[in-house]
């Protein structure tokens, strides 16, 4: 098809808008002009549009699955104390954040220690992490996630839900040891977490959970001092 540069002009405002394409829409202008000015191939002008549009749009997925993530905002590394907790090695957990060696192949992770000792932050970090390398993280406390099963099984709708949870690659469950027996009286052997687990770890061996784990407030070993302020464990398979 051949146009004038002033019939190219006239529609081109309006196609990448057609086409769903915001950040040519909003680029094309000042790179045709200096296409131009510079006599850019017509290869580089189009790439260059092309390029712009994909940043944006991974840019764009981030930010729409770390709002649908549920994590704590501002718990990142960039905000954790790595000389607080003692116990800690950043490298090893800087490893963890990349998800090479443990998401794939299956690997639960455990975190766990007594109170005020950022436990809650190191997983919200590695989930901010994950998210950032453009994977699909879910954070909820256990509780929560007792009850969203049970009212999805109540309303006949589990499966439905277990396939939401399929599109994530973590799970991330915060306060595990606060689910109270009367919320799910027959934990551990058969509740809506362990069918979850159990059914995430048969059929989508990538997603796993990084919990904490803590004594309850009425064990009376909660107010032993721990080895160290926290610790992990990882379940490799």
């Amino acid at each position: 098809m051949s146009r004038t540069k002033d019939q190219a002009a006239a529609v081109l405002p309006t196609l990448p808008s057609a086409l769903r394409l915001p950040s040519i829409s909003r680029n094309w202008k000042h790179l045709t002009d200096t296409a131009d000015r510079d006599g850019w191939p017509a290869a580089n002008l189009l790439s260059c549009l092309l390029e712009i549009e994909m940043a944006e749009r991974a840019s764009r997925r981030i930010q729409r699955h770390r709002e649908q993530s549920g994590l704590p905002a501002g718990k990142t590394f960039a905000t954790f104390d790595f000389d607080f907790p003692s116990g800690i090695r950043k490298p090893h957990l800087l490893s963890l954040a990349t998800g090479e060696g443990w998401i794939e192949s299956g690997g639960n992770i455990l975190i766990f220690g007594q109170s005020g000792t950022g436990k809650t932050h190191v997983i919200a970090a590695i989930g901010h992490a994950l998210i950032d390398a453009g994977r699909r993280v879910l954070f909820s406390t256990t509780t929560e996630m007792v009850q969203k099963l049970q009212a999805a099984r109540r309303e006949l709708s589990l499966p439905s839900m277990l396939d939401k949870l399929d599109k994530y690659d973590l799970i991330v469950l915060d306060e595990l040891s606060y689910v109270r027996k009367d919320q799910c009286p027959v934990l551990p052997h058969c509740s809506p977490v362990r069918t979850t687990l159990h059914r995430h770890h048969r059929q989508r061996a990538f997603l796993r959970m990084v919990g904490r784990f803590s004594r309850s407030r009425h064990d009376s070993r909660s107010h032993r001092p721990p080895r160290a302020p926290l610790h992990y464990h990882r379940d490799e398979r």
